[in-house]
């Protein structure tokens, strides 16, 4: 008890003894010297100096979040104003591009560009410097070093821009998902010297957008990207699987999913998706009844679902059903019609392949009143009224509904209409001239393309040159991921043969019938083509498609069916 009674009171004096053992210290150091003294008059100094050092660092600290948040904020502020420059000076050349040439309000306006074009570049400036500023405040964070890599892009710096992207997306590890998903798509659309080369620039892609996935597999964007890689790396059961979960998600990737049954020739899978599709919109319809925009889209889709289904009767039921609920809106009312004039003239086509009475065409008039009433300036009601009026039973009424020699503002498709009946009639001149007048109005379309190319062919005053630039213009721009595209590429190769032909080009005119012929096998005019070109050069390739064309003649003949397989129906595609 003692003990611990003493221990207390030494406890308590503890701190005395402290303050003047220290004193005792400091006190016989003054006494000793004078550069003791110095020592101990220096002392409070440099404690002053590490308080001053550690509130110094402690408000850095404190600032530092402030600081990066305002240069983000500066950044960013620069970056939209720079965005505004870019959709004005965009605006201003497409009016320039329509504004005539050395007009005083071209050169205003050119000068005026000039300055947005310098404004916005110093904006670039300012936005580099900010995030450069933020990447030393904060160097971990790859974000600030994507910006920055956008911004050098944007000023021109190639070279640099794609250096730091390859440092945050590296090929053998994921690192920052946004920086794979653009190394992804900037490997994808490098131009290629060979389909080789092509082929491993797009494995390059898939694996960086594999990479992107790992650091974010809900990216939809990133989703969707590597489906589209894998259909162009010709894997689409793998795509399948990809496009059926973004189909769930949302039903706008109908078309993949149809294409993809098309290539691996699965109708039956392609008619369950068009089903569920049907009743997807069907409830976006419903959903977003209040919504115009949405309101509009999912009809778009639900119709041409419709359509693609051959269900022309459903569709007119409910467009029928959607007309009357909406009869005092007229923008929706404008909006319905015009859906069930397209739907009335899908109707006819479908008509007109399918029934084969003696009535067909009447039945097909039938529809395109309906279109016509609904949609006045249908093209493809106008086309087809302009075929029915050359020499069928219905003539004269389809002739009345619309005369295509009065319409002075005739569609490309009433021109390209007219264009092939001459074709056909053999009035070559006339045929040029309405396939011209097609191609003026849609430059574009691959059938007009090859029709005019062919007729350049055939016509008394050749044309060889001006034929083989159409008929690469058709095959540049020939529809893709439809029913019948591999037919379409088929007709436009034999055409460029021929042109090649014409031009005495025999090598790559037979290399064009060729891969053209895997497509159509039993097309007389290609073989007797490629037969034309051998001759007289490599008489044993030439006597295997004499062979072929032998049992192609004989095949048809057993079988009854007619060759119709001349050079005019074949290449003159017609509609």
């Amino acid at each position: 008890m003692h003990s611990l009674i003493m221990f207390l009171r030494n406890l308590a004096a503890l701190p005395y003894h402290l303050v003047t053992a220290t004193s005792d210290i400091f006190t016989g150091m003054w006494s000793e010297n004078a550069r003791s003294r110095s020592l101990l008059l220096g002392i409070p100094a440099i404690l002053t100096i590490i308080l001053c050092l550690a509130t110094l660092a402690w408000a850095n600290l404190g600032s530092q979040p402030k600081l990066e948040s305002r240069y983000d904020g500066l950044a960013q502020s620069a970056e939209q104003r720079s965005l505004d420059l870019k959709i004005e000076l965009d605006r201003e050349r497409q009016i320039l591009g329509k504004t005539s040439e050395g007009s005083p309000s071209e050169m205003v306006a050119s000068d005026q560009s000039d300055i947005r074009q310098k404004k916005m570049e110093d904006l670039w400036r300012e936005e580099r410097v900010y995030l450069q500023k933020l990447i030393s405040l904060n160097p971990s964070d790859p974000d600030y070093k994507y910006r920055l890599a956008q911004v050098h892009l944007k000023q021109g710096d190639l070279q640099r821009g794609v250096s730091m992207m390859r440092t945050l997306a590296p090929m053998q590890e994921a690192k920052f998902g946004k920086a794979h998903f653009w190394m992804a798509n900037f490997i994808a659309n490098q131009p290629a010297p060979n389909s080789e080369a092509k082929r491993k620039m797009l494995v390059a892609a898939l694996a960086q957008i594999d990479n992107c996935l790992i650091r974010n597999n809900a990216n939809l964007d990133a989703v969707q990207f590597k489906g589209s890689l894998l259909l162009a790396l010709k894997r689409p059961r793998e795509a399948s699987e990809i496009y059926e979960k973004l189909f769930n998600e949302n039903p706008v990737f109908y078309t993949q999913l149809l294409n993809i049954n098309r290539q691996l020739g699965q109708p039956v899978k392609s008619e369950t998706v068009i089903d569920r599709a049907v009743i997807k919109f069907y409830q976006l319809i419903r959903v977003h009844r209040k919504d115009t925009k949405k309101w509009i889209a999912a009809w778009q889709h639900y119709n041409n679902l419709l359509r693609q289904g051959n269900q022309f009767e459903k569709a007119e039921s409910e467009l029928q059903r959607e007309l009357a609920e909406y009869a005092d809106d007229s923008g929706r009312q404008l909006f319905l019609k015009r859906q069930l004039s397209v739907i009335y003239s899908m109707w006819a086509s479908y008509i007109e392949a399918k029934d084969e009475s003696e009535d067909t065409d009447r039945k097909v008039l039938e529809k395109l009143k309906q279109a016509i009433k609904n949609g006045s300036r249908n093209e493809d009601a106008l086309r087809q009224l302009t075929r029915l009026s050359k020499d069928s039973a219905v003539a004269e009424e389809a002739k009345a509904i619309y005369d295509a020699d009065s319409d002075v503002n005739a569609p490309s498709s009433v021109y390209a209409e007219l264009g092939t009946q001459a074709l056909n009639d053999g009035d070559y001149n006339t045929a040029i001239k309405h396939f011209e007048n097609a191609k003026e109005k849609k430059p574009r379309d691959s059938r007009v393309l090859n029709n005019l190319a062919y007729t350049y062919l055939v016509c008394e005053n050749r044309n060889p040159e001006r034929a083989l630039n159409l008929a690469n213009d058709a095959i540049k721009f020939r529809p893709v991921n439809v029913d019948g595209e591999a037919l379409y590429r088929s007709h436009f190769l034999h055409t460029r043969g021929l042109a090649l032909m014409q031009l005495n080009q025999l090598e790559e005119a037979a290399a064009n019938f060729e891969v053209a012929l895997q497509d159509r096998g039993d097309s007389e005019n290609i073989l007797k083509d490629l037969i034309k070109c051998y001759e007289g050069r490599m008489e044993d390739q030439a006597e295997i498609y004499r062979r072929k064309l032998k049992e192609v003649i004989e095949r048809r003949g057993k079988s009854g069916v007619k060759n119709g397989n001349n050079p005019i129906s074949e290449n003159g595609l017609g509609n």
